[in-house]
């Protein structure tokens, strides 16, 4: 699968793969620069490979953003290293290049994909269910009824450390199965797959 960039992010890196190999390779260093040290600590380098290259610092500065983007994205979608070097073959870049990138990519992966989740929203997931049948078989005014009523508690968190507690009729519980069965079948068509990978 070949990376889809925005147009932006593909001008930078083809101006990038239009220099020497060594030029290439300071931008590379100093992405990874970026990518740990963040972006304050570069403002001086950016000015110096400005000057040298004869540009403005803002274009150093986006040749940067636009490789540490190369970088995450493959990082998030866990591109395997043929589709990495496929994509960067295809951005305009050298072979020595791209072998300079993907052992850049083969390196800092997996602390990109850390990374990727500590910002992401930590929302509640699920953890554990306990649930409990009340049935109701008689009142003051029905001798004869029976209305079931389903109590479930869910478990949400790291270890159940947040709870929710739901009441529900027999009638409903079966209406929401079937709508998460339904939304179940609706994620495994080859039409949500394609927007799953690319909204990822």
């Amino acid at each position: 699968m070949l990376l889809v960039l925005e147009d932006s992010h593909k001008q930078h890196l083809g101006w990038l793969s239009k220099l020497d190999l060594e030029v290439v390779n300071e931008f590379i260093r100093m992405c990874v620069e970026f990518i740990t040290k963040g972006a304050t600590t570069n403002q001086r380098s950016y000015q110096v490979a400005a000057q040298r290259l004869g540009v403005t610092p803002d274009t150093v500065r986006s040749a940067i953003s636009a490789l540490v983007h190369l970088l995450t994205t493959s990082s998030k979608l866990a591109l395997t290293q043929l589709d990495f070097t496929d994509s960067v073959l295809a951005l305009g870049f050298s072979s020595e290049a791209s072998t300079a990138l993907l052992a850049v990519y083969r390196d800092r992966g997996g602390e990109l994909r850390r990374l990727l989740t500590t910002l992401g929203i930590d929302l509640p997931h699920y953890c554990n269910l306990t649930w409990r049948a009340d049935v109701q078989v008689a009142s003051r005014t029905l001798y004869r009824q029976l209305e079931p009523i389903l109590l479930v508690k869910l478990h949400l968190g790291q270890c159940g450390e947040q709870n929710a507690l739901l009441q529900t009729d027999l009638t409903t519980l079966v209406h929401l199965t079937n709508t998460l069965e339904r939304a179940l079948d609706e994620i495994k068509t080859p039409h949500c797959r394609r927007i799953i990978r690319h909204i990822k």
